[in-house]
C-alpha cells in the first residue's frame, strides 16, 4: 500500500509530520504487543484516504460481558475522530449494535449540538453471527444495503475497538479470553 504514495518525499511536510507521529505511536509503552498490529507507512495511507473521503462509516462498541456494560474508550476515541472529520466537511456515520447504542447516541447528540453531520445506525442483529459466516437475515441484509448503498455510500470503513475474528475463527478479549 505504501506504493500508492511513493511520489512523496521527505521534503513533503505532511509526510514528514505523519512519519514523526507514526514513530511516536509505535512505541510500545505498556508492553501490550503493539508491534503485532503496527505496520510502518500505514498511518499515512489511512490519513490520506480519510482526507479524500466524502463519507466515513465508523464501527465501534465493545461490550464487556463480565461488567455487563459497554467499554468507554473506543466510543470516545471514535467520537473525537468523527468530530474532526465532520469539521473537515465529511459525512460521518456510526454503526454499532444495540448493546453499545447508548454511548454512541450520546456522542451523536453532542455532535448535533455543534451542527455536525454525524449519524447513527444500530445494526439490527448480532454482528458477530454475520462475521462468523452466518448468512445475514433479511432484516440485516436490508440494513446493510440501505446503509452501504443508498443512504450513506461510505468511501471508508473505520473500525475502532470493534471485535474482530481471530485466525482460529474465535473471538477474544485483549487478554486472550474467549468471548
Amino acid at each position: 500500500t505504501w506504493g500508492l504514495f511513493s511520489h512523496m518525499t521527505d521534503a513533503d511536510p505532511v509526510s514528514s509530520k505523519i512519519r514523526r507521529l507514526e514513530q511516536r505511536i509505535s512505541v510500545d509503552v505498556g508492553s501490550r504487543g503493539i508491534h503485532n498490529a503496527f505496520q510502518v507507512g500505514e498511518l499515512e495511507v489511512i490519513a490520506r484516504r480519510l482526507a479524500a473521503a466524502r463519507c466515513v462509516l465508523i464501527t465501534t462498541g465493545f461490550y464487556i460481558l463480565r461488567c455487563n456494560a459497554p467499554e468507554t474508550d473506543g466510543p470516545l476515541g471514535a467520537f473525537a475522530i468523527a468530530r474532526a472529520l465532520a469539521l473537515l466537511g465529511k459525512r460521518v456515520l456510526f454503526v454499532t449494535d444495540a448493546l453499545n447504542e447508548a454511548p454512541m447516541r450520546a456522542a451523536v447528540e453532542a455532535g448535533a449540538a455543534e451542527a455536525l453531520d454525524i449519524g447513527l445506525e444500530v445494526f439490527p442483529g448480532v454482528a458477530a453471527d454475520v462475521a462468523r459466516g452466518a448468512a445475514p437475515s433479511a432484516e440485516e441484509a436490508a440494513f446493510m444495503d440501505r446503509v452501504m448503498a443508498r443512504d450513506w455510500c461510505p468511501d471508508v470503513l473505520l473500525p475502532i475497538e470493534r471485535l474482530g475474528q481471530a485466525r482460529d475463527a474465535g473471538y477474544y478479549s485483549m487478554r486472550a479470553i474467549e468471548l
